[in-house]
């Protein structure tokens, strides 16, 4: 990775991770509100709603925010107005599609004639994000990541402060539905900071080329979505939607938690399409983005998972305390995830949406597959133990990664992670706040001490964070 490009790609993760830790505040408290007013029940059932917007949200975009990343050349008014357009008629038919088939077959089947008025009213604001999306895909190929940040700390705080209100005054689960429509409206900001022309028009070539490459993006992503369907339809359904509302809720903190590596998984479409003429650098891009990843993304979950059982009570209420049961299991899912993540975004800048999709159907087979069973036996914890189970499938994606890229070695990232995760679940079971930080501390600083790598990889991050911060002063003084 040349020192230009990562001092960019950390100046770019310092400013989403800046505004990030904002709106992660902001989220936090605003689920901890919603947890506390609206209950397990209602979170279950918008779990719902929010996994079948997203499966709209994932159909609309169609793979068009991907595909306008890595488009060569210039981005002209064929581009732009073919996008929209394309963007524009698949939501209008995804709305018909879900008033009038999907809501009452979802109410029907959770017996909740609230279910379909929820869906409708979110959809509103899905529907008004599509259409500005766009300019935050612009925004992304030109890595204006602070503008990105600020776009989306925006959106987050037009969702949970209506949301809260909401909730407080009575609304009960429509608290949500009406958050999602102001989220949607905060979407046109992206628009004010980065407009382009709004025009109805398709160009020919244009559009082959977007669904190209969209149906297989499309059919890669949408494997990988049903997957997380596990909760709110197999959780949802054999356990009971306050079941799935407790999955949901320690799935939102540990998407908190585990936030710089959503950053790191966000830059890393920008960082390897430079490398797509450089395959040594792309690979030696991907073992080192292995570790930050690990350092910044996971080890803080680890580290809140040590002490669940006394901080999550103490956060969303005593009421809640199923949530810690569940956090060591998605550690380790976490942990699994961060070995082969970047594999993926490598494998689509090369054009090889194909070889991801296969892993991302092998993966939702195989997890549909055992969830129903653990559910049935374990009740609301068989969700995330049969995504424990289902791990070995991501020999799949690293196959197709070897195939292309040449050998990857992952068996020492491997014993790190597994060694950082038994260390986790120790300390997790202790139960008491003080042994149990002290446990994971100390472990973790032994970890450190006898992994060269994971030493080096830490020194290189500070060392791009120390340069990336002396170049932002220099320009602010």
């Amino acid at each position: 990775m040349t020192a230009g490009l990562g001092s960019k790609l950390v100046a770019g993760g310092v400013s989403l991770f800046s505004v990030r830790i904002a709106s992660a505040v902001v989220a936090l408290a605003g689920n901890v509100a919603l947890a506390r007013l609206l209950g397990a029940e209602a979170f279950g059932l918008y779990a719902v709603v929010t996994y079948v917007l997203g499966i709209v949200t994932l159909c609309t975009d169609f793979g068009m925010h991907n595909c306008l990343i890595r488009w060569p050349g210039e981005i002209g008014r064929d581009v732009t107005d073919t996008m929209l357009t394309l963007r524009v008629g698949l939501l209008a038919g995804f709305a018909v599609l879900l008033l009038l088939f999907v809501g009452p077959l979802a109410s029907a089947w959770y017996e909740s004639p609230d279910l379909y008025f929820l869906m409708t009213i979110a959809l509103a604001g899905t529907s008004l994000g599509g259409v500005f999306r766009m300019s935050q895909s612009l925004l992304e190929r030109d890595m204006e990541y602070s503008k990105v940040a600020l776009i989306e700390f925006v959106a987050g705080v037009g969702f949970y402060v209506p949301a809260v209100t909401m909730a407080y005054l009575g609304f009960g689960v429509y608290a949500l539905a009406g958050g999602e429509v102001c989220r949607g409206l905060a979407g046109a900001l992206a628009f004010a900071v980065r407009p382009f022309k709004l025009a109805l028009r398709v160009h020919r070539a244009t559009a082959k080329a977007v669904i190209d490459f969209g149906v297989s993006y499309l059919a890669m992503m949408i494997t990988w979505t049903l997957a997380s369907g596990v909760n709110p339809i197999v959780v949802g359904k054999i356990a009971g939607l306050k079941a799935a509302g407790i999955i949901r809720i320690a799935e939102a903190l540990a998407g908190h938690l585990t936030l710089l590596k959503g950053i790191a998984d966000r830059l890393s479409y920008s960082a390897l399409a430079r490398y797509q003429t450089d395959l040594p650098k792309l690979v030696d891009a991907v073992r080192r983005g292995r570790l930050w990843q690990y350092i910044v993304g996971v080890l803080p979950l680890f580290a809140f998972t040590a002490v669940g059982y006394w901080m999550v009570p103490a956060i969303f209420g005593s009421q809640w305390r199923d949530v810690a049961n569940v956090l060591p299991l998605l550690c380790l899912g976490s942990a699994v995830n961060c070995l082969f993540a970047l594999y993926s975004p490598a494998l689509i800048t090369m054009g090889r949406n194909w070889e991801v999709e296969k892993f991302h159907a092998v993966y939702a087979v195989s997890l549909w597959a055992a969830a129903p069973v653990c559910v049935y036996f374990l009740g609301y914890l068989g969700g995330p133990l049969a995504g424990v189970l289902v791990t070995p499938t991501y020999l799949v994606l690293h196959r197709a990664f070897a195939a292309r890229f040449g050998r990857s070695d992952v068996r020492d990232a491997a014993m790190l992670f597994i060694a950082s995760w038994a260390i986790t679940a120790l300390a997790w079971s202790l139960g008491d706040v003080v042994v149990s930080g002290a446990v994971f501390a100390a472990g973790h600083l032994c970890v450190f001490a006898l992994n060269r790598d994971l030493r080096l990889g830490a020194g290189r991050l500070l060392v791009l964070a120390r340069g990336t911060s002396t170049a932002a002063d220099g320009v602010t003084g």
